[in-house]
């Protein structure tokens, strides 16, 4: 069901800031309000009063979202206006929701002179980690520069808005590596927020925070506060808070569902709050799924440990009947629209997250699944915990694993059991993910939510050098997510300095504005940069399948057709344009270029690299021979 007009490019969907990020954080409100909802309908929650679980209410209200959601964009039965009015609905909320929070937890004078107390008293792991939430915070109100982001996390959601729903684009190899969270950065972009799903990542890191969240008022309890400053000081935390990449609200997922079964007291729970819990778990773990395929591993392990309780408290029978449910409403409609739609199995469904049998797929899953995101002169598994150059520190896990490494299980059966997953969760991670940091955060956190209980439980105290090395880590990260702030904060409080932040920090963006100015208003292009979700015009993605498959091959010729089918006008090529350039037969007249620009990045260590663009007039009523043919 597409929309009568379609928009292209970011800035085309977004409000003015400051309106956007101000949008944002009433989204982020109004689901607050839904989770809050949920949890006291089901009984996990009584009130609003401080908690780990009611600190769960912006992930949990961001699920149901995505649970009612991902169904109707799979059917393209999401039209632009739907989204809208929910999307306006949870603004309102929003601002109920806000006005509430205010009154009950800032303006009592009890609760004021407890904070107060903590800062004059010169509480320092209370100090530093205030100070990074709320650096984080202000880092996740910049605009969208992140590259990942940029091209589908960003992209995706403006083509779900442009289309209705989901669209299968073959040629677009990364598209197919959408979920869920592309359905949430849509909800927030359909009434002009980009922050919305950089600020669901910053909510996200509180969720897990609160899960091991210390007794400041407690002088004694510097162990506990060691293990919230590994949660929140991990380098690789400030790339996925500063932009809508929905992977900390994933692993957040699969954290509370972890948590939930190896909390002390679970042995004690009522066979409805077990069944309730289970049934939490189990949709936790498929929308974490739904989200990323690479949380398929992570919550099959949390499901399983939740399942092995249910037989140990024989509810084994309640325990499948809960799971055949959750199944049928999260995991069979999208197995349904991959067999169809991509003409997947359903082994390939469970297997991989791009469809089997066409071409270049298979060598772009070997190549993502190397993908370790930088080049350390390290080896594993030293490269993600370590910088080689300044250019890596957003891109490494930290020293937080020290902590980890002095955990004892103890007596009870529960921790030995639960420990024991999570050595298994390490091992098979090793084996199946990338080397890349960001794949290690679930088997982090959930050893720091165990030696969070163990802590608490009375049986671990760490060595101080241990929490001297997180302590100085923590600083380290405090001194980054300030920066950060100082690079992409700006953006959102006026539409000149978001020009100026961009142009810095987003590569692509100054291209894709030569692109606008260039373009006339009905062409079609074909982009051979990664950034898509800036590109001003209706675009084919000629990045990916072209560097796995070859323009001139006999197995091309599924993407060349739908370039000709698309009517595609003109060629953006970046880096070199030659007679003898990939589909070079079929290029027009040289409408623009070479135009010199320069590699744009958040991180000054990694930008500075000129390149250069073309914009060419396409014959693509040519094809697909002239991509076989150099021009003459």
């Amino acid at each position: 069901m597409p929309v009568t007009t379609a928009y292209y490019g970011l800035d085309a969907w977004l409000a003015p800031p400051p309106l956007s990020a101000l949008l944002g954080i009433l989204l982020l409100l109004g689901s607050d309000w839904l989770g809050c909802i949920v949890l006291k309908k089901s009984k996990l929650i009584n009130d609003d009063r401080w908690s780990a679980l009611r600190m769960q209410s912006v992930l949990i209200g961001t699920m149901v979202l995505a649970m009612i959601l991902y169904p109707l964009a799979l059917m393209q039965v999401l039209p632009l206006i739907l989204i809208q009015s929910l999307a306006w609905m949870l603004v309102l909320l929003g601002v109920f929701q806000g006005y509430r929070l205010l009154k009950e937890y800032f303006i009592l004078p009890i609760t004021v002179r407890e904070y107060l107390s903590l800062i004059t008293a010169l509480r320092f792991d209370f100090i530093i980690s205030l100070g990074i939430i709320f650096s984080l915070f202000l880092v996740a109100l910049g605009p969208v520069t992140n590259a990942d982001a940029l091209d589908y996390h960003i992209g995706m959601a403006i083509e779900i808005l442009n289309h209705g729903g989901i669209v299968f684009l073959p040629e677009w190899f990364t598209s197919s590596l959408a979920g869920n969270g592309e359905l949430i950065n849509a909800l927030g972009l359909s009434i002009g927020s980009e922050q919305f799903g950089s600020l669901l990542q910053w909510a996200s890191l509180i969720s897990i925070a609160s899960l091991v969240w210390p007794d400041f008022k407690d002088a004694k309890a510097r162990s506990e506060s060691a293990v919230l400053l590994a949660v929140l000081s991990s380098p690789v935390i400030l790339f996925l808070v500063s932009g809508p990449k929905p992977q900390l609200w994933p692993v957040a997922m699969t954290c509370l569902a972890f948590y939930l079964f190896v909390k002390p007291g679970i042995e004690k729970a009522t066979n409805e709050q077990l069944k309730i819990k289970f049934a939490l778990a189990c949709i936790l773990c498929m929308c974490a799924w739904q989200a990323k395929f690479n949380y398929i591993l992570g919550g099959g392990i949390a499901g399983g440990l939740a399942f092995l309780v249910m037989i140990l408290r024989r509810e084994a029978l309640s325990a499948i009947f809960i799971f055949v449910i959750s199944a049928s409403l999260i995991i069979l409609p999208m197995t349904i629209w991959k067999v169809v739609v991509l003409n997947a199995s359903v082994i390939d469904v469970f297997l991989t997250p791009l469809p089997a049998g066409l071409p270049g797929n298979e060598l772009a899953m070997q190549i993502f699944s190397k993908n370790a995101d930088f080049s350390s002169r390290f080896i594993f598994p030293f490269s993600i915990m370590f910088p080689s150059s300044l250019g890596e520190v957003s891109a490494i896990l930290g020293v937080g694993w020290i902590l980890i490494f002095s955990y004892r299980t103890g007596s009870r059966v529960l921790n030995r059991i639960a420990f024991t997953m999570l050595t298994l969760f390490l091992i098979t991670t090793i084996f199946l993910a990338p080397p890349a940091a960001r794949s290690y955060l679930e088997p982090y956190f959930w050893g720091l939510i165990l030696c969070s209980i163990a802590i608490k439980e009375g049986r671990l105290i760490f060595p101080s050098y241990s929490m001297i090395i997180v302590s100085f880590q923590a600083v380290i990260f405090l001194m980054l997510s300030v920066f950060g702030v100082g690079v992409l904060t700006a953006g959102s409080i006026s539409g000149s300095l978001r020009e100026q932040i961009m142009s810095k920090s987003a590569n692509g963006y100054d291209l894709m504005r030569w692109v606008d100015e260039i373009l006339p208003e009905d062409a079609i292009l074909l982009n051979n940069h990664r950034t898509m979700a800036l590109a001003p015009r209706k675009t084919f993605n000629n990045f990916f399948w072209g560097k796995y498959v070859g323009e001139s091959s006999d197995s091309a010729n599924i993407y060349l057709n739908r370039i000709k089918e698309m009517g595609t006008t003109h060629i953006l090529v970046v880096e070199k344009a030659s007679l003898d350039s990939p589909m070079s037969g079929c290029y027009g007249q040289n409408l623009a270029g070479p135009q010199e620009f320069t590699v744009a990045a958040r991180n000054p260590f990694n930008a500075g690299t000129k390149f250069s663009a073309w914009l060419i007039e396409f014959n693509y009523h040519l094809l697909p021979g002239c991509a076989k043919e150099t021009s003459n």
